[in-house]
């Protein structure tokens, strides 16, 4: 199954490893922890992105989405360009991973900082996700373009919305 939980990690990355471990509709499934994408698909262009969980037996992968994944967070001290920029490279690194994952096949699943963490919880969205793969319902992926310009896309109508909303600076 999975090794111990990283003792960096968030404290929502462990409770879905005690949910992982301890379920029993998980208990024979392979599940790893911080596998890297391009180990997924091999035309991404970087080993250092990686998923934070890929359960092999169902092709699917999970992701924790801290509120820093929704908006600029600031977690001290850090002067407000920084988080502005920094939420923009999370957001490019997000799609990024996200559009390479859906269109190799795998099913991606966001586990957002504000929903619930329950075993019932993460089994239901899981079984939603792969059903909504496997019927084609969800936004497919245009394949005319590099995860990086379809990252980029993205991210330059966030940043663009952002700098309307607080004003740029001088």
């Amino acid at each position: 199954m999975i090794g111990d939980p990283n003792l960096n990690a968030s404290k929502r990355h462990r409770e879905l490893y005690n949910i992982f471990f301890n379920s029993p509709y998980f208990k024979k499934m392979v599940i790893k922890q911080e596998v890297s994408v391009r180990d997924l698909v091999p035309a991404y262009p970087t080993a250092r992105h990686k998923t934070d969980w890929y359960i092999k037996d169902l092709g699917v992968i999970i992701e924790i989405m801290g509120e820093q994944h929704s908006k600029p967070v600031n977690f001290g001290g850090v002067h407000t360009h920084i988080v502005r920029t920094e939420f923009g490279n999370i957001k490019k690194r997000d799609n990024m991973k996200k559009h390479a994952l859906i269109e190799e096949g795998y099913t991606y699943v966001e586990l957002w900082y504000n929903e619930p963490l329950t075993e019932q919880y993460v089994i239901s969205k899981i079984e939603k996700c792969v059903t909504q793969s496997k019927n084609n319902t969800t936004p497919q992926v245009e394949n005319t373009k590099s995860f990086e310009e379809k990252a980029n896309l993205d991210i330059n109508k966030r940043q663009k919305a952002l700098a309307k909303k607080f004003g740029r600076r001088k």
